[in-house]
Order: C-alpha cells, then structure tokens, then sequence
C-alpha cells in the first residue's frame, strides 16, 4: 500500500521537513513548501520551482518563493510530474497541466510498485483583497485590536483550483479515474466578524 501525507509545512520550514522524512511514507502533498533544505538523503520535487512558469516575483507583496508540491520520498513509487503551464497555452501535452494562479497546484502520476497508479494533486488556495471598487466603497466595522480594514478571501482561488484538476477527468466511466487530490483550501469553518482573516458574509 502507498502510503500519502498532505501537509502544510508553513512556509518551508526545515524543521517540518525534517519531521516528514521520520513518517517512512512513499510522498508528499505539501503546501507552502519550496526547495528542501539539505536533509541528508534524497528528496524529489520534480523539476519545476513550486511558482514556475511564473516569475518568482509575481508572487507579489508576500514575496514568498513557495507552494504546493508533490514530493516523492521513497523508492517505492516511481513519480511522473506534470509541468505546469498557464491555463491560456493553445495545447496541452501529456505530461504538462494547465494552472490558473501561481503556486497553488502541483500535480504528479504516481506508479506504485505494488498497486495501480494514481494522479496525486498537492493544492492550496491564495488569498486575495477585494476588488478596489468595492473596498473604496466598504465601510469597516469598529476597529478591533489586529483588526484588518480590508479583509481578505480564498474562495476564489479554490474555484479556480478545482476547475484546474477537473482537466483530469474525462468523458470516460468516472469510476475508472483514479485522482488523489489533498491539500489546503484556507477556509475559516466559522468564520465570524471577530475574525481578521475573513469575510464572513461572504462566507
């Protein structure tokens, strides 16, 4: 059996690497990871950086150099990674996959050897303002201590994500398509107006 561990290791820290490579499993689904750090043995991240084929700078004010990544950490499992491309590509090859947003999906076939293969999908969902004309026109509540004027959302992003990885399935029996997808979609379960990270009307 393959054993798959989806994680967000919070920005690539080391110490949340070093943790994964103690769980004996065959890969990884991470999020907010970017190139390990030496961890004195082999780990496979394919070969794209998690914010390719965009400029790393593109990720713009956070100014973060990681994401979503499919991570192969045994020798038993072979693992094939899609490349991704932008979504407005005229043609889509056989090992490549289209991807709307920068970071937040990286999708690989994993070729067990003991098993059937699957398509693994390591996603997580950006955050975004509002539009400008909506916020010139917000009115705030009261300001709380740590209180963001403008709130922020994911919602979007995790559309956009799902429409991605439905490039998978096809116009076959849907029982015969074998897709493993996990990862961090940034949703608040609950959000109320105390929050600082969320819209919870538009919730």
């Amino acid at each position: 059996m393959t054993k798959v561990v989806c994680w967000n290791i919070e920005q690539n820290k080391r110490q949340s690497w070093e943790e994964l490579l103690k769980m004996d499993a065959d890969v990884a689904l991470l999020q907010e990871a970017g190139r390990p750090p030496d961890l004195g043995r082999s780990v496979e991240c394919g070969p794209q950086a998690p914010w390719e084929p965009w400029d790393a700078d593109l990720f713009g004010q956070k100014a973060h150099k990681w994401g979503a990544a499919v991570v192969k950490l045994s020798d038993r499992v072979e693992v094939k990674w899609f490349r991704r491309i932008f979504l407005n590509s005229a043609a889509v090859q056989d090992d490549e996959i289209a991807v709307s947003e920068i970071g937040t999906i990286a999708a690989a076939e994993v070729i067990p050897k003991k098993g059937e293969p699957f398509i693994a999908v390591s996603l997580v969902a950006d955050w975004h303002e509002p539009h400008p004309h909506v916020a010139a026109h917000w009115v705030a509540p009261p300001r709380r201590r740590g209180y963001r004027k403008i709130n922020i959302y994911q919602d979007a992003s995790a559309h956009r994500i799902i429409s991605d990885i439905s490039a998978f399935i096809g116009h076959q029996n849907p029982l015969s398509h074998r897709i493993l997808a996990a990862g961090d979609f940034n949703t608040i379960y609950g959000a109320t107006e105390k929050s600082t990270l969320a819209l919870p009307a538009r919730d």
